[in-house]
């Protein structure tokens, strides 16, 4: 089989590049924080759309300033709680009321409008859907309301022409002049409003996976809760292992953390050490195989059937033959 050309390996990582960003950011925009990568999610448009929709039933939308990946639920209590940039507090109920209610404004605003008028439609809006606010003369309701604008600001919706939001939380509110982007406005909520009874409604069909069924559901799983890997394996350190070392470590019963083809040369409790990627010896004169990752095709327990383990200088001879699916035979020297 040929080796992939200089091309193909650029153009698979610009690819995987602008697919990361998405599935962390899926609202990229022009001018925005990710503005630099925003071009290779352009230039790939068309085989992210088809990727995503392949593998995880998502639709990818692509317009001159921004990027949309119209990403499922998870369920209740999995969703991504939204922050105060300042402080790191999550959004209240309330706040996100308001980024509700401003965005059921934004949709249908002129192109420009004052920060004031924004505030006055917005409290019209909350009488027509029912929705009792607090009078926003109360310090902490305007701090409530500007944390909500300003994340509409960090999306794009909102562009600061003139003043800053952060007004509306000023004791004597000042003004500003704001620049609205509809179109990325209506591209936030990616849930289906229409056909939702209620907000519970919304979240149980959201998460579900339709035709793709478990399968799709289970790929959902492992690119939005990443960090699971991540706590497990510092919990597992925190009992006595070395996360990802490839083999027990001794004098720790409690360690269950495998991890295939890492190099363990340097490990301090591989007695003796070995240029071999894929094993690792403990006394006395045993060698242990890590397990191999599901996802890469190979089976628990293997060795890579196709990598010759080459030995150390500790008494090894100069080679092991390739193709076997054994660690050589531990020295006790």
């Amino acid at each position: 089989m040929p080796l992939p050309s200089a091309h193909d390996v650029a153009l698979a990582a610009e690819r995987h590049t602008a697919a990361r960003l998405l599935l962390a950011q899926p609202l990229v925009t022009g001018a925005g924080p990710h503005s630099d990568a925003f071009p290779l999610i352009r230039r790939h448009a068309d085989w992210l759309a088809q990727r995503f929709q392949q593998v995880f039933g998502y639709r990818l939308l692509v317009e001159a300033s921004y990027a949309r990946l119209f990403k499922a639920g998870l369920g209740p209590g999995s969703g991504h709680r939204l922050e105060r940039p300042s402080t790191g507090t999550p959004f209240s109920p309330r706040t996100y009321a308001y980024l509700s209610l401003a965005l059921a404004v934004l949709v249908t605003a002129p192109e420009q409008l004052l920060l004031s008028r924004l505030v006055a439609d917005l409290r019209a809006a909350a009488v027509d859907a029912g929705i009792e606010i607090a009078d926003t003369g109360r310090q902490g309701e305007r701090r409530t309301l500007a944390a909500a604008l300003r994340q509409l600001v960090d999306w794009g919706v909102l562009v600061e022409t003139e003043g800053h939001v952060a007004a509306v939380a000023e004791e004597r509110a000042g003004e500003a002049l704001l620049t609205v982007d509809r179109e990325i406005a209506r591209a936030v909520v990616a849930g289906p409003l229409a056909q939702s009874r209620d907000g519970a409604d919304l979240v149980r069909r959201a998460a579900d996976p339709g035709f793709g069924g478990p399968r799709t559901y289970v790929r959902w799983r492992l690119v939005e809760t990443p960090s699971s890997t991540s706590t497990t394996s510092r919990t597992r350190s925190e009992n006595g292992c070395v996360p990802g070392s490839g083999a027990r470590r001794r004098h720790s019963p409690n360690c269950s953390v495998w991890k295939p083809r890492s190099a363990l040369r340097a490990s301090p409790w591989s007695t003796p050490r070995t240029n071999s990627p894929t094993c690792t010896c403990q006394e006395p004169g045993r060698w242990l195989k890590p397990r191999c990752s599901l996802w890469s095709g190979w089976s628990t327990g293997c060795v890579p059937k196709t990598r010759a383990i080459r030995q150390s200088a500790d008494g090894w001879s100069s080679a092991y033959p390739s193709r076997t699916g054994c660690c050589p035979p531990c020295s006790t020297n």
